[in-house]
């Protein structure tokens, strides 16, 4: 199997049908798609509703439930999609195209809130691009990596629930390991009240100062 797409949610906040069936709607034909769920088995509706896996976690957080997940997956690359977000058709085309640009890959995106649609530009990464802790140039919705890379940085970080994808990219350049960009909109994030950077303001102040303390050399270079 070459990717593995890993959708992730935790309660149904109503766009499940929109993620599931941008995965399943994919250009390229080598991957499959797992719906991990953080300790809510009425998810499993939509997993037999599309016929895809099903992995329920015991309530835990976001990345001890991604990092069980892939672990029931084969894909040589993975693609972690949150529930509110979707890919665009040539999404894993272009990830496995452009997979010798880097083991973590980012694309441009779309931001949807509501009927407004504006572009996200992916940027160059690096730990400058990063501060302050937690200013996120991160689209979550255009983000793969290679298993080899992920499980090198020992995976999500256990201790992190808000940002994880922050968190994985300051592991990732701390490890010296090469990310990328392709410039093509490759997926859409959705802008809405329930989404956790928009309730999670305690998990933000509580993670930045223990992104500053775990990174502090990398911050220090």
């Amino acid at each position: 199997m070459k990717i593995s797409i890993i959708i992730q949610g935790f309660k149904d906040r109503g766009f499940f049908d929109q993620s599931i069936k941008s995965a399943l709607n994919q250009e390229f034909d080598d991957y499959d798609i797992t719906l991990s769920s953080d300790g809510n088995p009425d998810l499993q509706s939509y997993a037999d509703k599309y016929g895809i896996t099903f992995h329920l976690n015991q309530p835990s957080n976001y990345s001890i439930s991604i990092n069980n997940a892939i672990k029931n997956t084969e894909g040589e690359w993975l693609k972690v999609l949150d529930d509110d977000d979707i890919m665009k058709p040539d999404c894993l085309q272009n990830i496995w195209d452009n997979r010798d640009k880097g083991d973590l890959l980012q694309g441009d995106a779309i931001l949807l809130k509501g009927d407004q649609i504006t572009a996200f530009k992916g940027k160059e990464i690096t730990i400058k691009s990063f501060l302050p802790i937690i200013t996120n140039p991160v689209n979550w919705a255009t983000v793969a990596f290679s298993r080899d890379a992920f499980n090198t940085v020992g995976g999500f970080d256990p201790l992190i629930n808000y940002s994880v994808d922050y968190d994985l990219y300051l592991n990732f350049l701390s490890h010296g390991i090469k990310i990328g960009l392709i410039s093509k909109v490759m997926g859409v994030y959705r802008l809405h009240p329930e989404q956790l950077t928009k309730t999670g303001s305690y998990y933000k102040i509580i993670e930045s100062s223990y992104l500053t303390k775990k990174y502090d050399k990398l911050i220090k270079l």
